[in-house]
């Protein structure tokens, strides 16, 4: 007798086809290599391996050839279609830049521009852990060419507006943690003013966020990108520009750099930047 068959009482008993079973999602065989484990089409499978791949950061037995070995499996991770499984591997990615720097290669440059295509674009904690990701890399000055390589390559990118977004963005939060010695001013603000006139009214909204903050490095020339603004744009910005009446301060320092960080040393910085990203260097972090 089928089910359909049987009184109401007494369908009490459901076969469920193997493939539609909820006890069937995982696979079975947890025995496998975690590096298998990672590359698994089956999502619960792969956010169990990344987990275990962060405590395994985390422990004390971490070396550097522990860092090394899964760190060409970023890029792929980061662009994972699962909220979860980008999140725990953003914070991965957050105990390899502390405990084992990477180094500045291609794949280094295929981390970054993941981390600003798919994770930025993200709303809540994901994007909170992406910027951060981003800012702490920009701590080890070596790392700084090839992420303003990337940022530029990104903000060339006028037919994919959630790129070209999340890199002026991210340009903007490193502008303002470091300042226009290490991100100058009159490399990207041409840039980023040139995307003013986008369809997307969340470029529009990110050119505006990083005009305002570079004007105070470099007012006289951000007063002459926006003479080619849309008007909305110019009133917005000249209100803003008449409230920004202090000289900035980076939020962090490196090397040399000086809590007085400010606008009046623009020039001096702008030729230093020629040379960012050639060596290691401390860092401060101002309160």
């Amino acid at each position: 007798m089928s089910f359909d068959e049987l009184p109401v009482g007494q369908r009490t008993h459901i076969e469920i086809p193997e493939h539609l079973d909820p006890s069937a999602a995982l696979p079975k065989n947890q025995s496998l290599p975690l590096s298998e484990r990672i590359a698994s089409k089956n999502f619960k499978m792969r956010l169990e391996a990344v987990s275990e791949l962060f405590e395994l950061f985390n422990s004390a037995e971490a070396s550097a050839s522990v860092f090394l070995e899964h760190y060409t499996r970023f890029p792929k991770l980061l662009a994972d279609t699962n909220a979860r499984i980008q999140e725990k591997t953003v914070d991965c990615f957050l105990l390899l830049i502390t405990q084992a720097p990477p180094s500045t290669d291609q794949t280094l440059g295929d981390i970054i521009k993941t981390l600003v295509e798919k994770c930025l674009p993200s709303k809540g904690v994901l994007k909170e852990k992406t910027t951060k990701a981003l800012i702490e890399l920009s701590e080890v000055e070596a790392n700084q060419a090839i992420i303003k390589d990337t940022i530029k390559e990104m903000l060339n990118m006028k037919t994919a507006p959630k790129i070209s977004a999340g890199a002026i963005c991210i340009l903007t939060q490193l502008l303002v943690n470091y300042g226009s010695r290490y991100y100058p001013v009159k490399v990207f603000a041409g840039s980023v003013a040139g995307l003013g006139e986008s369809t997307s009214s969340q470029v529009r909204a990110e050119v505006l966020n990083y005009l305002k903050e570079a004007y105070k490095w470099a007012k006289a020339d951000i007063e002459k990108l926006t003479a080619n603004l849309r008007q909305a744009q110019q009133e917005e910005l000249k209100k803003c520009f008449g409230e920004a009446a202090e000289a900035p301060k980076a939020l962090r320092l490196l090397g040399d750099a000086t809590a007085d960080d400010s606008a009046t040393q623009k020039d001096s910085y702008l030729a230093a930047a020629e040379v960012a990203g050639k060596k290691t260097v401390s860092y401060t972090h101002l309160t």
